[in-house]
């Protein structure tokens, strides 16, 4: 932990010591704080936090190779935090772009008078049976754009609805 400088080992005892005192011994399977506790230990980190800390470890390891890991997972400098923050950042705003690039479905619905539309037949979607009830009416034309978005419109043989429909 220390990479040979003595000076840091102040520092770095006590995140030692607790990560030794955390870690399941591999001739007993239980934890010394188990042991004297009789619960697991839960740890004074955001685990989230913790797993972008640090690269992952490679499994088996030595008792030894997993205190190193525990103690470096408790010892979160503002450079290593500011990091992750950003790494998170950017893994989420890639996965918006991949989002809107995959399933983006906003559409200009500024439908012309004669489109061929389906309405969704929405009110049957508070029923217990809609999955046998048709989930969309139609093919209907539309008749008439109401300002503020709203649309009338008929059935293919004319007929004109009373009811005004929002695009979407």
């Amino acid at each position: 932990m220390c990479n040979n400088e003595h000076l840091k080992w102040v520092n770095m005892a006590p995140l030692i010591f607790w990560a030794d005192l955390v870690t399941v011994c591999l001739s007993i399977g239980y934890s010394p704080y188990f042991m004297a506790h009789g619960v697991e230990v839960v740890p004074p980190l955001d685990i989230v936090e913790a797993i972008y800390l640090l690269p992952p470890l490679n499994v088996p390891t030595s008792t030894e190779d997993l205190i190193a890991h525990h103690a470096q997972q408790l010892q979160k400098t503002l450079e290593d935090i500011h990091d992750m923050s950003a790494r998170v950042l950017k893994a989420r705003k890639q996965s918006v772009a991949q989002f809107v690039k995959c399933f983006s479905s906003v559409q200009d619905y500024d439908l012309s008078i004669g489109s061929l539309v389906l309405v969704c037949n929405s009110h049957i979607k508070k029923e217990l049976n809609q999955k046998t009830k048709p989930h969309f009416l139609g093919p209907m034309v539309v008749v008439h754009c109401i300002k503020g978005g709203a649309y009338i419109v008929a059935e293919l043989n004319g007929a004109a609805s009373k009811l005004r429909y929002a695009a979407f």
